[in-house]
């Protein structure tokens, strides 16, 4: 054998065993030592362990001290709380006025059905009676509303703090010393005296100050606060609107926003269109049409909008009341379009079309959506392109227009809609 036949023997025994050790080594990190899992695990506050659950250990941003004591405010937000508001401006430390000591809490509700909210891990109100607070409401704010939360998060109930307030009212510009029983504050016959926190809210906007709330070891009884039940009043019979001719196009003012007819929910006039949607707490939705189309018969609806959080958006045609009409409904930003078909209440979906595309770039910006009735066949359409079509049986041959939207969380921001026309087919 030569010697260039051992060099080259030698050379390649040599390349083949780094080869395995560097093959050994990079297995040997890749089973004990993962540097992705590493990193997402790092990415979401936790510390790796691959011998167990890594979602087991808390998270830095969680680590609060359990509360202890009875003091829920006194100059200061207890460091046991984290702030849960929503809706509002916070300002806990505020020196305006107080009515102890040298600060209060400055809540400046900015909508409807707002409330501050702090949150605790656990609260236990054993050993106590009730919970009393100082509030003073500036004019304007009708009633304020406390409620407690269990270990989960869910609301127990509101109570009035009218309802306790020495004069029946939470006096104006003034300080109001309430107490409220604690039995009041939880479901009757709920024996649980574990909470997370509470809130207080209010159905209109305004600024309230509150301070020095303490829980109680003594509490008045009272009476539970019952929401009132609504109060059914005759309705007088609605004169059919005067006809309206088309073309028919939504008009950014006081006036022609008084040509729409609100069922229910929000229909309001902003400089950047119409918001519609829910109102919180009190509905999921809303419906409105307009005054005067009774009569039209084949025509098409153009719309453009600016998508909220509130989940659908419809369009109405031959619409004739809030029972019978058909409906080209729009979800996640025109991704998803379903016509119905509505008699006397009762809704049939008639078609779903396939998912749609939808811009990678801001597609709640500007989103067009439109309808057309013909006959008894009516047509979505997404973007001027056909979505679906459908011939309806027993559609009225007659009908308005109206707007429809819905959403499952009461508090979710409507949409805007910044055009809307009919124009005769």
């Amino acid at each position: 054998m030569s010697h260039t036949d051992t060099f080259w023997r030698l050379f390649w025994t040599v390349v083949g065993i780094v080869t395995l050790l560097y093959f050994i080594g990079v297995v040997s990190l890749a089973y004990f030592y993962n540097p992705t899992k590493t990193a997402d695990a790092a990415a979401v506050g936790i510390i790796f362990d691959p011998s167990r659950d890594p979602f087991a250990s808390s998270r830095p941003n969680d680590a609060r001290p359990e509360f202890a004591g009875n003091v829920f405010y006194d100059d200061a937000l207890p460091l046991a709380f984290a702030d849960w508001s929503w809706g509002v401006q916070v300002r806990w430390g505020s020196n305006e006025t107080v009515y102890e000591g040298t600060q209060s809490i400055r809540v400046n509700f900015l909508q409807d059905w707002s409330g501050m909210r702090v949150d605790a891990s656990g609260i236990d109100l054993r050993g106590y009676e009730g919970i009393s607070l100082a509030i003073r409401p500036q004019s304007g704010i009708e009633d304020l509303y406390i409620e407690l939360f269990d270990d989960f998060g869910k609301s127990l109930g509101k109570q009035s703090l009218n309802w306790y307030a020495r004069e029946g009212k939470l006096a104006a510009n003034a300080w109001n010393a309430v107490n409220i029983p604690l039995d009041n504050l939880f479901p009757e016959d709920h024996d649980e005296r574990a909470i997370s926190g509470y809130a207080i809210s209010t159905i209109n906007p305004g600024i309230a100050y509150i301070d020095s709330i303490r829980l109680s070891r003594d509490a008045p009884k009272r009476l539970r606060w019952y929401k009132p039940a609504p109060v059914d009043t005759p309705v007088a019979e609605e004169k059919p609107a005067p006809p309206i001719p088309l073309p028919f196009t939504l008009g950014l003012t006081p006036q022609a926003a008084a040509g729409w007819k609100t069922i229910f929910g929000r229909f309001e006039l902003t400089p950047n269109g119409m918001r519609i949607g829910s109102i919180p707490e009190k509905s999921t939705g809303s419906m409105s049409y307009i005054l005067g189309g009774q009569n039209w018969t084949n025509y098409s609806v153009s719309s453009k909008m600016y998508w909220g959080q509130t989940s659908a958006f419809s369009i109405l045609v031959r619409y004739v009341d809030d029972g019978n009409f058909v409906s080209c409904a729009f979800s996640h930003y025109n991704e998803t379009v379903q016509l119905y078909s509505v008699k006397k209440g009762v809704s049939t979906l008639l078609g779903t079309s396939p998912g749609l595309p939808i811009r990678a770039y801001e597609p709640w910006r500007d989103a067009v959506a439109g309808a057309s009735v013909r006959g008894n066949t009516v047509s979505c359409y997404v973007d001027g392109e056909l979505a679906l079509s459908y011939e309806v049986p027993g559609i009225s041959p007659a009908g308005g227009v109206g707007i429809e939207t819905w959403t499952r969380n009461t508090y979710d921001s409507p949409h805007t809609l910044q055009e809307f026309s009919v124009k005769p087919l």
